[in-house]
């Protein structure tokens, strides 16, 4: 008896799978095609950029920085590239940049905040509290910043950030204070004997020894007393405030009658 070919019954049974195969594979290759044209689509163009956390800058300028325009595709925009082009702004501590699918793009930035000028030659440096140089301007008339003077600052421009150990001491020292009492500060000055003096704006010197370590106490001590001659109504006739100790700081008044 003559036998049957082994390989015809495999060709025979395995023509319907192959078959099956391929057009799974076409409807594969068909819905990749499809789903490639709807995520190009103008379904998915952005057609809304909302910008959070803008104090200083202006939302306009924001969006310049990112990069990102009305019109193009959502999935085609690099998210990361665009915070970073926007955090290269040395006013800008931090920025986010997410999809809000299908159309809008949301930007969340957190500025930096100036907190001091130091001078410098014939200019100000405007820094934040990391030492960062946010902008050099001619005067700081109507800034509101208290000034740094008297202290050795190393070649400074816009975006780099001073290393001198002693101004970063007494950026960190003057973040202590609220608003209230930055904006009471008038001047720090460095003297060539290493003593530092405050002046308040109302023009007394309030004397804080060295900068060393106890000057972040020294500061906490400042505005206790500012507050409590407030409260007790006697901040108008101060001469002068001694906190060379944080602990035991005196303060000197103004004679009956002075102004």
């Amino acid at each position: 008896m003559r036998g049957k070919p082994l390989n015809s019954r495999v060709t025979t049974t395995d023509r319907p799978g192959i078959a099956q195969a391929w057009r799974l594979v076409v409807l594969f290759v068909l819905a990749l095609i499809a789903l490639y044209e709807f995520l190009n689509s103008s379904f998915f163009r952005v057609q809304e950029i909302n910008v959070e956390g803008c104090r200083s800058l202006s939302t306009a300028l924001v969006i310049q920085e990112s990069g990102i325009v009305l019109g193009e595709n959502i999935w085609r925009i690099d998210l990361g590239r665009a915070a970073a082009a926007i955090e290269a702004d040395p006013w800008v501590a931090s920025a986010q940049v997410a999809r809000k699918l299908p159309g809008a793009i949301t930007i969340t930035i957190q500025e930096r905040t100036p907190l001091a000028a130091v001078a410098y030659h014939n200019v100000y440096l405007v820094v934040a509290r990391d030492g960062l140089v946010l902008a050099t301007v001619p005067e700081v008339d109507g800034l509101g910043l208290p000034v740094l003077q008297g202290f050795a600052v190393e070649p400074a421009w816009v975006q780099n950030e001073l290393k001198s150990q002693e101004i970063l001491n007494v950026l960190d020292s003057l973040a202590m204070l609220d608003t209230e009492w930055q904006s009471y500060t008038a001047r720090i000055v460095l003297g060539q004997d290493g003593q530092l003096q405050l002046f308040t704006a109302a023009g007394y010197p309030v004397d804080l020894g060295p900068v060393d370590r106890e000057l972040p106490a020294k500061f906490e001590a400042l505005a206790a007393v500012w507050t409590d001659l407030k409260t007790q109504g006697k901040a108008g006739s101060v001469a002068e405030i001694n906190l060379e100790a944080s602990t035991r700081p005196t303060v000197r008044f103004q004679p009956a009658g002075g102004g």
